[in-house]
């Protein structure tokens, strides 16, 4: 991915709220987003007065702002965009006219716990959590600890995959490990999560070309020479057939008609930004994520070996693995249980119900 700036005089430094900051006392459980009553409100709300573009046309978007957000992964996280207000009407600089965007984007599945204990405690923490977690490299256990954070110890989980109802699970199963035995300070969750940025304006002007820099004269610091021969690389017959466009090398400016569409517009920014590496002109007005509501629950679903899901683990719970082994279609547990009983996250094996039977005898 090509790198180009963030170019705006009236630029803002935008900062992203946090999805969720759980008590000591409760797990913050964001529901899948289409059985959120809050992301649903604001989704009717949006398409009722807004225009929402097509996924072809997101992913436009995506490329030309993919470098000015933080938010916005190397692969394409932008879920939605919205156009806020489309100019039409600026009949005296047609080539300044500008749309506002608003587009929301998921969230990497995070999990963090600190700890009211020193940094110093905080590898035997992470020692214990990564001996008995499980899951390989399905997950990513780090230790967070820094004085930032009020030099207490903190351990955070990431995931790489999006199978958000296993990843919470596994949020669960980290909890009971550490909950009991180490005094947990606060807690933040996101699964499913999604932010919304709004207050984006693209203007139809070049600011770089081959990620130069800012230039008040040119898109570009550029000789004249080198502008002339800028210019002429455009095929101008191609943007004007395409996208009804045309590039004005007295404004830096591309023009278009009153009725463009933002099939043509943005595509034919796109057009600058994947030949030439050039930045169009963007506004972000003082705006930060808007992040979607969550739900608490005091009760973690998870309990180390029960299988059969009667809340405790005894010996039935062994008998039930090996049934659900022998005889899968007969015998099968829950989903939940069947994690429940999975206790190094490869599977069910017999070495999970011999697991238990130690467990249950005080072998280690």
């Amino acid at each position: 991915m090509k790198k180009r700036l963030f170019t705006s005089a009236l630029a803002t430094v935008m900062t992203f709220s946090s999805i969720a900051v759980m008590s000591a006392n409760a797990i913050a459980h964001i529901p899948v987003r289409s059985d959120s009553e809050e992301y649903q409100k604001k989704i009717k709300e949006y398409d009722e007065y807004y225009q929402r573009l097509s996924e072809e046309e997101i992913d436009t978007f995506y490329n030309i702002v993919a470098d000015s957000f933080e938010c916005i992964e190397e692969e394409n996280n932008i879920t939605n965009v919205w156009v806020l207000n489309k100019s039409t009407d600026d009949t005296t600089f047609p080539y300044s006219r500008f749309d506002t965007y608003l587009f929301e984007y998921s969230l990497d599945d995070y999990f963090r716990i600190n700890f009211k204990l020193p940094m110093e405690e905080s590898e035997a923490i992470y020692s214990e959590l990564s001996n008995a977690l499980g899951y390989g490299d399905y997950c990513k256990i780090k230790n967070v600890s820094n004085e930032k954070n009020g030099n207490c110890a903190s351990i955070a989980i990431s995931f790489n995959s999006s199978d958000h109802e296993l990843n919470y699970r596994i949020v669960e199963k980290a909890l009971s490990i550490l909950g009991d035995k180490y005094p947990v300070r606060d807690k933040k969750i996101q699964i499913d999560a999604v932010g919304f940025v709004s207050g984006i304006d693209l203007q139809s002007c070049l600011t770089t070309v081959y990620g130069g820099p800012i230039d008040g004269e040119k898109p570009s610091k550029m000789t004249e020479d080198e502008f002339e021969k800028f210019y002429n690389s455009i095929d101008h017959d191609y943007i004007k057939e395409n996208f009804r466009a045309t590039y004005n090398p007295e404004t830096y400016f591309i023009e278009f008609p009153n009725d463009y569409t933002q099939e043509e517009k943005i595509g034919c920014f796109n057009y600058f930004v994947e030949n030439f590496g050039a930045c169009i002109y963007m506004y972000c007005q003082a705006s930060a994520s808007e992040p979607i509501s969550v739900e608490f629950s005091d009760e973690i679903s998870y309990l180390n070996g029960d299988a059969n899901r009667d809340k405790i683990t005894t010996i039935a719970d062994a008998a039930a693995i090996m049934q659900a082994i022998a005889n899968p279609d007969k015998y099968a547990l829950s989903e939940q249980g069947e994690f429940n009983a999975d206790s190094k996250g490869d599977g069910l094996t017999v070495d999970d119900a011999v697991a238990i039977q130690k467990k249950l005898a005080g072998i280690k």
